[in-house]
């Protein structure tokens, strides 16, 4: 029955208000954005173009440009349910303008020079500082007709290179943001070194070209270091030269130099005649019974052989060297005989001081003799006794070494030819 109901009993139900997570604060810093809150995540947007977009969070900040910029951020702070997420803090970064061509106020400082630098004698070491309140990147360079950078050593100094007896000029600038430069030239000089001025000129092995070799340090010669000797007659030849210092750390010296190169020596012809010779001779061509000239009707024996005679075709004034076989012999002038049988290397050069002439060559075939001293009995000389002497006179058993062979003819006449063994 409704009138026995209850009574009515009343209770209040409180709903809580939702929670938002806290608000996020931005910095800068290390040329950077930051939008940050402890224990959040963080999202950050920039404005472009009228819409928000999303971006990293720190974002790099764009570089200066010639005109301040303004660039809009925003900023939110993530909840565990993103309807709890805190409103948008919005920030104005200003990036601000390069500085302007007039701002670069100071100047260079080249200090702590050591002697050589503007004139004061050997050395080349300094230190470039820039005095002004800009922040400014500081070059060295150099010029010796081509220009060349400097990198400080670890001590900051700068060191000019060891070049010459000349002028030196270093230029030290300063750049700042807008490339505005403040410059300042030095002169430095370094009387005791000097770079590639000569070449010295030496021969080859076949005496028909010649090495230049330049002075200085490591340095080189442009298109090659050999040359070819004028031929005799030619007369001495000037070229240029190019040469060119390449020191690793240095910018590289280049100098033209000119080099007389000297013609070759004339080349001895050499010339072999052959002569049939008949004698008639007594004795058998011992030492205790040498040949002597006789006739048929005392006795003699006649002997056919050939004359084997050796000159050389040079212009005077022309030392020859020649050799027999790998022997050497100094020319005296004189009609030289080949002795012997037999095939006869003949090798020949001109010599004046350590130079030498391109070789003239020859072979010759000797054909047995039965008698010596042909090239006297060609004359109608028999040979009475052959000695040897040295350079001091003094007399040897043999020829050894530069010798002087003295010949006596049964006529009593001698002759003396210098020969080297």
């Amino acid at each position: 029955d409704e009138d026995n109901n209850s009574a009515w009993v009343e209770t209040t139900v409180t709903i809580p208000a939702l929670t938002y997570a806290p608000e996020p604060a931005f910095r800068e810093a290390d040329g950077k954005l930051y939008a940050e809150k402890e224990g959040y995540t963080v999202n950050m947007q920039m404005l472009v173009d009228g819409e928000w977009q999303d971006v990293a969070n720190p974002y790099e900040l764009p570089a200066k440009q010639d005109v301040a910029q303004e660039i809009k951020f925003r900023a939110q702070t993530v909840a565990n349910d993103e309807d709890n997420n805190s409103a948008w803090v919005e920030t104005t970064v200003t990036i601000p303008a390069l500085p302007q061509p007039d701002d670069l106020t100071g100047e260079l400082i080249i200090s702590d020079c050591t002697e050589g630098l503007n004139g004061e004698g050997p050395g080349g070491y300094f230190t470039v500082t820039y005095n002004g309140p800009e922040t400014v990147e500081i070059a060295v360079t150099y010029e010796t007709g081509a220009k060349a950078a400097l990198e400080p050593n670890d001590e900051g100094k700068y060191r000019l290179p060891n070049y010459g007896t000349y002028d030196v000029k270093a230029v030290a600038s300063a750049t700042s943001y807008n490339d505005k430069e403040a410059t300042k030239t030095l002169v430095w000089r370094q009387p005791e070194s000097q770079p590639a001025t000569e070449v010295e000129v030496t021969k080859n092995d076949d005496h028909t070209t010649v090495t230049l070799t330049p002075n200085g340090n490591n340095p080189v010669i442009e298109g090659g270091n050999t040359l070819t000797r004028p031929e005799y007659g030619q007369g001495d030849q000037t070229v240029t030269v190019t040469v060119t210092t390449t020191d690793e750390g240095y910018a590289p010296k280049t100098v033209e130099i000119e080099v007389v190169i000297p013609e070759q020596l004339p080349t001895p012809e050499i010339q072999v005649t052959e002569t049939p010779v008949d004698a008639w001779l007594i004795g058998d061509g011992t030492a205790e019974n040498p040949y002597q000239e006789g006739t048929e009707e005392n006795g003699a024996t006649l002997h056919h052989g050939t004359a084997y005679v050796l000159n050389f075709d040079v212009p005077a004034g022309y030392e020859v060297h020649f050799t027999l076989n790998g022997e050497e012999h100094v020319w005296d002038g004189q009609p030289y005989e080949l002795e012997g049988e037999g095939n006869v290397d003949i090798v020949a050069w001109v010599v004046a001081g350590d130079d030498e002439s391109p070789r003239d060559t020859d072979n010759v075939t000797l054909i047995h003799n039965n008698f010596t001293g042909v090239n006297e009995l060609m004359n109608g000389k028999a040979v009475a006794g052959v000695r040897y002497f040295n350079l001091a006179g003094q007399e040897m058993q043999e020829a050894n070494g530069i010798t002087i062979v003295v010949t006596t003819y049964t006529d009593g006449t001698t002759s003396a030819v210098k020969v080297m063994k």
